[in-house]
């Protein structure tokens, strides 16, 4: 079995254990001995699945159930070092394994990829615009503290990747534990954490953030073309252009129509949008 050093140099070990913090649990079943399961979908199981075997580690799907039973019993207990909690999480306290402070940058984003992975959401992209990633727990009443410390310290995670995020926020669910909210606004953050960090082992996560990658990859380097071209209408005016002139100038360099240029002299342009002609909506977009 990896040793603790040789743990945490292999990412996708490191990602499965931030996976199994959202989607996963530790069962104990006897003195010292472990056994490691996961839920979720079957494509996401298979994936793992092929994760384990990269190291002979042989696992069972479960396909009425879904959910994937590991038979080593040497991962689990190692898990449960690494400060893997045991049973139902929702009862029991426990954060960020300090090791993963004391690691490189690239253990820290194989981390963040498990726990979005499991428990983070995708952006929605509704039209041109994209909304919020959430990281959500749940916790039993008595344990909020633990479940901000927790968000607290991934907030600090993504921080190291020049993500910010929002306030923690709380809701109340209806068998009475409450459930904590994590959020990653503002499209700068969003195309960063997409970049930056994404999602593991749920195929349909990764698909569609990076189909959202690309699109708003797009939208933003018009929205930045956009901003040049206003740079530019602004030297040519003060040089004593008119928006004819200056049209004739800069229409074929910035793709820019005669009422743009008009609007940013005389009405003094200071929004800078995304039209129908610019790019189609999201829900349209051709990948």
């Amino acid at each position: 079995m990896l040793s603790y050093e040789n743990f945490i140099k292999n990412y996708e070990m490191v990602r499965l254990f931030a996976f199994g913090l959202g989607d996963g649990w530790l069962q104990q079943v006897g003195k010292n001995r472990f056994q490691l399961f996961y839920s979720g979908k079957i494509s996401t199981l298979e994936v793992i699945q092929k994760d384990f075997q990269k190291y002979g580690i042989n696992s069972g799907i479960d396909y009425r159930r879904n959910t994937l039973a590991v038979y080593s019993r040497s991962l689990a207990r190692k898990f449960y070092e690494l400060g893997f909690p045991i049973g139902k999480k929702t009862d029991q306290e426990f954060l960020v394994p300090s090791w993963v402070f004391k690691s490189n940058i690239e253990v820290k984003r194989a981390f963040l990829q498990g726990l979005f992975g499991a428990d983070g959401s995708v952006p929605e992209v509704r039209r041109y615009t994209a909304y919020n990633i959430n990281y959500t727990i749940v916790k039993k009443p008595g344990l909020e503290r633990n479940a901000k410390q927790f968000l607290s310290q991934i907030a600090q995670l993504l921080g190291e990747f020049g993500i910010s995020t929002g306030r923690i926020s709380s809701f109340k669910q209806k068998n009475k534990n409450v459930g904590f909210r994590l959020i990653i606004y503002s499209e700068e953050n969003i195309i960063r954490f997409l970049k930056e960090v994404g999602y593991a082992y749920d195929v349909e996560k990764i698909e569609y953030a990076e189909r959202a990658m690309r699109y708003l990859l797009h939208k933003h380097s018009i929205l930045n073309k956009k901003r040049e071209a206003i740079e530019a209408i602004n030297s040519l005016r003060k040089q004593g252009l008119g928006a004819k002139r200056i049209y004739k100038e800069l229409s074929t360099r910035y793709n820019i129509s005669l009422r743009f240029i008009e609007r940013t002299i005389y009405e003094g342009r200071t929004e800078i949008r995304i039209w129908r002609t610019d790019m189609p909506p999201f829900e349209r977009y051709y990948f």
